[in-house]
């Protein structure tokens, strides 16, 4: 049975699987075509874990947005809000106010239903100040002040139709509900009747042009056109008497008139009338009034989360003003560039040209962007940053990703797509402790979007079920200890301590019962020098690992303490490494482990020395042992009086021990192990991980030796201690 303490072993220290390789092969099987970028960093190893095409240049889609977030966390305050400016010029008469208001735009994107319950509400702070000074009625004229953010409001990169599009809408120093407006389309009462078209929020600024027909059935048929220049909407179509309400997002042109309409009727609303006439020059100044919205960090979750591409490019602007003092493309640009430069990170093959990734033209590397994540993962703000992306199931326009996540409560992203381009970029807080910044990049597929998207929804789920290998095993250690509770632990603490742990380790060896044999089952985890399998593995045991893990289950005081339990019985001075771990049974472990267990002896026994070889066992992976052989004495009980002592019921008290199998080498003392349970009046049992059986068993104890007779030449014992 040596084979299955040391010789098995090399399957212990087997290279993990290749990763990157069965990636590429699950990419290439799927036909998708195209490229395939991935990097994966590890903060714990500092060392990148997977590059393919790592260097080479894709389009990022929205995962951008990561970068416009880091640089604006990296420059505002937490108390960072733009501003928005009321100043009315002129003179109050009574109750009427005569002269000009002035709006003066902050590049506040979060005027809108987002933050309030409805979207015209946003204005309610003004409404109340005007209240305040008595007034009711204003006479004059709206100005706008749209100085805070230079250039055009249409990015020249993005692709002509993306502005039909609530994505693509229009930039502004002034923006009210997103810059776009929802259109909600009804069938008429009897069929040939127009169809109902509204729209929300009621400010009008959009012209609608309603073709929309209504028919029998439940079908709707419904295509829209948006002039280039004006707000007007053009309905065509057909729409059934049965059909459920028809939705659309418009986005709406020259956004700064959206918002002047906008404050025009929340006054309304409120009771203050707007009549606009022409007033005389340079009026006196009356009052200011500032208004603000939603903190910076809210943000943040809108472009990390929701990847709002209006609040991104805003953001962008924003970066521009504060470095360069001009909010433009130009200079937010510029100031991404200054910032990725200020880490550290290569930008020879960085090419930005918006803030939110919608242009097709914008070029990161997979390895440029697990270091901007490397380096915000140890930023003062890391929490907020990390907490400002989505999370499978929880973010809102995010629940239909990575749903096969077993943990996804510690994974992080951002998503990205346009045609033909797919990205992931985010985090990974695995089991041992390890953040992994992770991008991957799909570009030029062949497949449809869908089964893109599909496609890297698999590979990220595989990459973190691979580095997080650890986090299942471990919650499957818990969910064992929980299934023991019906025993009372804090017993142990009883007069009755010999009866309570052998309950203990009796009811924890019996859950076990049934369990997979696998030789070598753990090793010191994915980044172990030699021994990279999992450190734990609570349905594929040996015969030492067994018994630790039985250990693990008796001693814990609760779930999460079985991990660090097993660990500490398994290693020296609290380091898990190879190097540290008590290989061999007796001269390390049962040598090593006095606070756990103590050797116990019975009459008869004899006693032998033997030489562990520890340069041979390392030469098994071609590595020097740095422990040298060491010589160690041991009593055990010769084969035969072994069988006659455990051939009969057990006369003694109620007992739990364990038992060491003495084979014929030299240089190595046990070769198998098991736990023997005895009872008064009873027949003695093992139970043990038999390699034979190939799982956990339970056996008469007598019948194992005779069936042993010719491979052993008797049997050591020991005493688990208890606390």
């Amino acid at each position: 049975m040596i084979r299955i303490l040391l010789f098995s072993l090399t399957t212990l220290f087997s290279l993990p699987s290749n990763v990157q390789k069965e990636i590429e092969i699950l990419f290439d099987s799927s036909e998708a075509g195209g490229k395939l970028g991935l990097s994966v960093y590890s903060l714990k190893e500092k060392k990148h874990l997977i590059q393919k095409n790592a260097y080479d240049a894709f389009r990022p889609a929205s995962t951008l947005k990561l970068l416009v977030t880091a640089a604006a966390i990296d420059t505002f305050p937490l108390n960072w809000r733009p501003q928005t400016e009321m100043i009315l010029k002129g003179r109050q008469i009574g109750s009427t106010f005569r002269g000009s208001v002035l709006l003066k735009g902050g590049g506040d994107p979060n005027i809108s239903g987002r933050y309030f319950g409805e979207a015209l509400e946003a204005f309610d702070h003004w409404g109340e100040s005007l209240y305040k000074e008595g007034i009711d009625t204003i006479y004059g004229q709206i100005e706008l002040d749209l100085n805070y953010f230079k250039g055009g409001q249409k990015p020249i990169t993005w692709k002509k139709e993306f502005f039909d599009k609530w994505y693509g809408a229009e930039i502004s120093a002034l923006s009210f509900n997103d810059n776009c407006i929802q259109v909600r389309i009804s069938p008429g009462v009897l069929e040939g009747d127009s169809a109902v078209v509204e729209f929300y929020p009621k400010v009008p600024s959009l012209k609608i042009n309603n073709k929309v027909i209504t028919s029998t059935g439940s079908r709707r048929r419904i295509r829209f056109g948006l002039e280039e220049r004006e707000n007007t909407l053009l309905l065509k179509g057909k729409i059934g008497a049965e059909a459920l309400t028809h939705f659309l997002t418009i986005p709406i042109r020259n956004p700064q008139t959206y918002f002047a309409d906008a404050f025009v009727e929340a006054m309304r609303l409120h009771g203050i009338y707007v009549v606009k006439e022409k007033v005389e020059l340079n009026p006196p100044h009356f009052a200011s009034y500032n208004f603000n919205t939603a903190p910076f960090l809210s943000l943040l979750d809108e472009i990390n989360q929701r990847s709002q591409n209006l609040h991104a490019e805003i953001l962008l602007r924003h970066l521009g003003e504060r470095y360069y003092r001009q909010g433009s493309l130009q200079a937010g640009i510029k100031a991404e560039y200054d910032f990725l430069n200020k880490i550290g990170i290569d930008t020879s093959k960085v090419i930005l040209l918006d803030g939110s990734g919608l242009s097709y033209g914008n070029r990161v590397t997979p390895n440029m962007m697990t270091q901007l994540m490397k380096h915000m993962a140890n930023h003062r703000y890391s929490e907020h940053y990390i907490e400002s992306l989505a999370q499978s199931g929880i973010s809102s326009s995010k629940k239909s990703r990575l749903k096969n996540l077993p943990y996804p409560q510690f994974v992080r992203y951002k998503t990205g797509f346009v045609n033909f381009t797919q990205g992931l970029a985010g985090y990974l807080f695995t089991a041992t402790g390890d953040t992994l910044c992770m991008a991957l990049y799909m570009n030029g597929y062949k497949t449809s979007d869908w089964d893109a998207r599909i496609l890297m929804d698999t590979i990220w789920t595989k990459l973190v079920k691979h580095y997080d290998i650890e986090r299942p095993l471990k919650a499957k250690a818990r969910k064992d200890w929980l299934s023991l509770q019906s025993l009372p632990f804090d017993s142990l603490k009883s007069k009755n301590i010999e009866s309570s742990l052998y309950d203990r380790m009796n009811q924890a060896s019996t859950l076990l019962i049934g369990r997979a044999y696998l030789g070598g089952a753990t090793g010191e985890g994915l980044f172990g020098r030699l021994a990279k399998k999992p450190r734990i593995q609570p349905d594929s045991l040996d015969c030492v690992t067994f018994i630790e893990y039985v250990m693990a289950l008796s001693y814990a005081k609760n779930g999460n303490e079985v991990y660090p339990t097993l660990q500490n019985i398994r290693y020296t001075d609290s380091t898990h490494t190879f190097d540290t771990r008590k290989h061999f049974f007796v001269e390390d472990w049962v040598k090593h482990t006095p606070e756990w267990i103590k050797l116990k002896r019975f009459p008869g026994d004899s006693t032998d020395v033997r030489i562990s070889n520890k340069e041979k066992f390392y030469g098994f992976y071609k590595e020097t042992s740095p422990h040298a052989s060491i010589q160690t004495e041991l009593s055990f009980l010769p084969i035969q009086k072994s069988i006659k002592r455990f051939d009969k019921e057990w006369n003694g008290p109620k007992e739990v021990f364990g038992i060491g199998f003495v084979g014929k080498l030299s240089w190595l003392w046990v070769t198998h192990t098991g736990i023997v349970f005895v009872e008064p009046g009873k027949r003695p049992i093992i139970r043990h991980a038999s390699s034979k059986e190939k799982k956990v068993v339970e056996m008469d104890l007598a019948e194992y030796l005779r069936s042993r007779q010719k491979s052993i030449v008797g049997s050591m014992f020991f005493e688990f201690k208890d606390f």
